[in-house]
């Protein structure tokens, strides 16, 4: 996740100015490796499956 960026042109010897990106990544408070996110028919995340997973498994 990201909490902000800024693009910005640097100096090259061969192609005059490269593309450069500063980052400041937002953490997040907790992070659970699972081995399968739940996704429905379309392929989408299933947000209300996934909440249900870890409100009974990893409590916090």
């Amino acid at each position: 996740m990201v909490r902000e960026c800024a693009v910005y042109g640097v100096p090259d010897e061969t192609w005059g100015q490269v593309v450069t990106a500063a980052v400041v990544y937002k953490w997040p408070r907790v992070v659970h490796v699972v081995p399968a996110i739940p996704k429905n028919a379309m392929g989408k995340v299933n947000k209300k499956q996934l909440t249900a997973v870890f409100d009974t498994e990893f409590k916090v």
